[in-house]
């Protein structure tokens, strides 16, 4: 699953933190709206295969969190970037979302949060989910074939499911079959022809993403 990362610079409005982690400090880049309509957490994917906050996938997500007025904020797991720590099996990455949501979406308490994950930081965001106050859950690309959800709590908050029709790395249809479990699901969308990195059709990522944040 290795990333594409091109930039590890802020976007517009965006502010870098180092907040404390598990095992050290993590290292945050957060976007504080003027007049806030919601929050989002992003979580990014595997960090041994190059996955940071900086991914494109990622950085995706946030822009459209920021056009529709909301508080954003990703991170990077511990051994990621200046994050301290080392990788820790997804389990410690957990606790590093939780320690990062906690801080995040305790600053305003809004209404409408949003957690997002990223191929395996759709592994982390399942898992954190039933433990953050969010209202609502998006797993983009989730690698269902190479993380074992099984043996993770499911959540019960409203769950969105996107993943490219033509991903080399997970088949969609092994999505599907495993997203029609899922009893909190309210979509699984299917991105014809978008890769795994969904290379040329992140407009379309930001369009469907739109749609769910602004209806819901």
């Amino acid at each position: 699953m290795k990333s594409s990362d091109v930039s590890t610079q802020l976007l517009q409005g965006e502010e870098k933190k180092m907040i404390q982690g598990p095992e050290g400090f993590l290292e945050v880049a957060h976007n504080p709206a003027s007049v806030p309509t919601g929050q989002m957490l992003v979580c990014h994917p595997h960090p041994q295969y190059g996955g940071t906050m900086y991914n494109k996938v990622i950085t995706t997500v946030i822009r459209q969190g920021q056009k529709r007025l909301m508080n954003t904020c990703r991170f990077n797991y511990r051994g990621v970037g200046k994050s301290e720590g080392s990788y820790d099996q997804a389990l410690g990455e957990v606790e590093d979302s939780l320690a990062v949501g906690n801080w995040f979406l305790g600053q305003s308490h809004l209404e409408r949060t949003w957690l997002i994950g990223f191929s395996f930081g759709a592994y982390i965001a399942f898992q954190a989910a039933h433990r953050l106050p969010v209202k609502g859950l998006i797993l983009i690309a989730p690698a269902v074939t190479r993380m074992d959800y099984s043996k993770v709590k499911e959540p019960t908050v409203p769950t969105w499911v996107i993943h490219g029709g033509s991903d080399e790395l997970i088949a969609s249809d092994k999505v599907q079959d495993w997203s029609k479990g899922l009893k909190s699901l309210k979509e699984t969308y299917i991105l014809p022809q978008a890769s795994h990195f969904f290379h040329g059709r992140l407009g379309d990522l930001s369009i469907y993403l739109d749609n769910v944040i602004s209806q819901y």
